[in-house]
Order: C-alpha cells, then structure tokens, then sequence
C-alpha cells in the first residue's frame, strides 16, 4: 500500500508469484515490478519459465530457462524462447493484449473500465422486465 499519509492512496502488486501447470510440470516464475520512480516500470511484469519446479528454485542458472515472458499487465504480455540463458529474439509471440484502453474520464469514475461502467446500464427494453428490487435501479 502506498502514500498512506500523503497523496492519493493506492496498492501496488510487488513481488513473485508461481504459476504451476499441473499436466506438464512446467512452472512459471513471474515478477511483478515495483512502480519506481516516476512511474517507469509502472504495472511491469517479468517471467520465466521452468520445465519443473527443481529447476525454477535455480534461478541464478540462466541455462534453465525456457521461455521468458515481459509486458505490463496492463498492456500486453509477450514471450521469447531461450537458449543457453539467453533469448531468441525472432521467437517473439504476443501472448495477450489488453482488450481496452482506460476510457475518457477514467479517474472521475472511480477509476472503472468500460466494462464496470456498463454494469449498472438497463436498456428500455430490459427495463420494463425487470423486478422493482433489481440493484441497477439503486440511487446509490
């Protein structure tokens, strides 16, 4: 959690996390950047991935790797093959892309994407089915 005593209150996710793939062994050692300063590795991820989970724990040995994956979560996630520890560039594959920019007026909305925004939408023609008890006609 950060500027708990000034400016604008907000989490950030830091840290590692493993993602296991329960068929083939293979594990998956992600990186999730801190902001840093002026925000230059804002939402920055960074992984690799392992044939199994002996080999993930020897991570100072480049040679383990398989695929190193990079993007922002917020962007998009791209993956490169290695060999020998280091990375084939002509490998590279886009493995996700975010599906939507953040809207106009995205911090007077409570920060919501278009899709929290349109939750709360009732067509007419839906309207009139509705029960007078349906959430979306709450003031609030």
């Amino acid at each position: 959690m950060n500027n708990i005593l000034f400016g604008t209150l907000y989490i950030e996710h830091v840290g590692e996390g493993l993602v296991k793939n329960k068929k083939t062994g293979e594990v998956c050692v992600m990186d999730f950047k801190p902001e840093g300063s002026y925000g230059r590795s804002k939402h920055e991820i960074e992984a690799y991935v392992y044939r199994n989970e002996e080999e993930a724990k020897q991570k100072k040995n480049d040679k383990l790797k398989l695929l190193k994956i990079a993007g922002t979560w917020t962007g998009e996630l791209k993956s490169w093959q290695m060999r020998d520890g280091k990375v084939v560039w002509n490998t590279e594959q886009l493995l996700w892309q975010c599906s939507s920019p953040q809207p106009a007026n995205f911090e007077m909305n409570y920060r919501f994407v278009d899709f929290a925004l349109q939750l709360n939408y009732i067509p007419d023609s839906l309207r009139e089915k509705l029960p007078p008890t349906d959430s979306r006609f709450r003031p609030d």
